[in-house]
């Protein structure tokens, strides 16, 4: 991430992750925002603040086909899932990202 950052510019980059478990999730997103927490990867301490998002939140859902849109809904309906997309949103916000 760091080299497709630099090479494109965070500008140009937008990480959309599909991890169903929460705490994955958070750890992927807080990665690519405010730099790896666990401080044991190659971004320990580096900030790339790119834009995160999770798969099926609705500003990437919005993006697809109609076909796939029905799909995506679905698989919204479950709370784990759920809960990793607000895990993500909230990764997000934090770092002070919004829409690019």
């Amino acid at each position: 991430m760091k080299e497709i950052t630099s090479a494109c510019g965070a500008e140009n980059v937008v990480v959309v992750l599909g991890v169903c478990d929460p705490e994955a999730a958070k750890t992927y997103a807080e990665t690519v925002t405010v730099g790896d927490p666990t401080f044991v990867g190659p971004l320990a301490g580096v900030p790339l603040g790119l834009p995160v998002y999770h798969i099926l939140e609705p500003e990437v859902i919005e993006r697809f086909e109609p076909y796939m849109r029905e799909r995506l809904e679905a698989l919204r309906a479950s709370e784990k899932v759920k809960s990793a997309a607000d895990v993500v949103r909230k990764a997000r916000e934090r770092s002070g990202r919004r829409d690019p």
